[in-house]
């Protein structure tokens, strides 16, 4: 081989170890952080739609299975459906009104409006006993606009349930039909 050739190969060598070097040195500058900064807010709505989805058909051990995991040690599956699974509410549509994410904490915070109809024949005994049918069924419809706090946990959104349920006073209030499920 001559000279020549030898130099050119040469330099076509450390020329492929510097690119891999620079390459591998950004890989390493672009941290998991910055992936998470980069895919939330997709990964957020796909999760998002998936719960719109499960609500929807009223698949509520699966809609437990995206609980922020640490609040599931809280609240049982059994509770969880008590609370959440009589079928009182059947959900027609939840859209996204406003979204923020906290980069740095890895919350979000949904202002949802949630478009749900009430099923009078599920609602308890008490409850349904002295309901006075509306002259219009659709008066039985409401869109409801509420706040929906998401987490970021191992690698992906789990949505945070609401402090009455994980604090107990989601039962035993007697003005609330909702509330009242657990005590039958």
């Amino acid at each position: 081989m001559s000279t020549k050739m030898i130099s050119f190969v040469r330099r076509t060598a450390l020329l492929g170890l510097a690119a891999a070097v620079g390459f591998g040195a950004w890989q390493l500058s672009y941290s998991e952080a910055d992936r998470f900064r980069d895919t939330a807010e997709d990964d957020l709505r796909e999760r998002f739609a998936e719960y719109v989805e499960l609500r929807q058909e009223d698949a509520w051990p699966a809609l437990y299975e995206l609980v922020n995991p640490g609040e599931r040690t809280q609240v049982s599956l059994k509770d969880f459906l008590n609370i959440y699974a009589q079928g009182i509410l059947t959900t027609h549509d939840i859209t996204i009104g406003k979204l923020d994410i906290n980069y740095d904490l890895r919350v979000a915070r949904i202002q949802a409006t949630t478009e749900a109809e009430l099923v009078i024949d599920n609602l308890p005994p008490q409850f349904r006993n002295g309901f006075r049918m509306p002259d219009d069924p659709e008066e039985l419809r409401r869109v409801m606009e509420h706040e929906i706090i998401w987490v970021w946990r191992a690698g992906q959104w789990f949505y945070s349930l609401d402090e009455e349920v994980l604090t107990g006073h989601a039962q035993g209030d007697p003005d609330n039909p909702i509330q009242m499920i657990n005590q039958e």
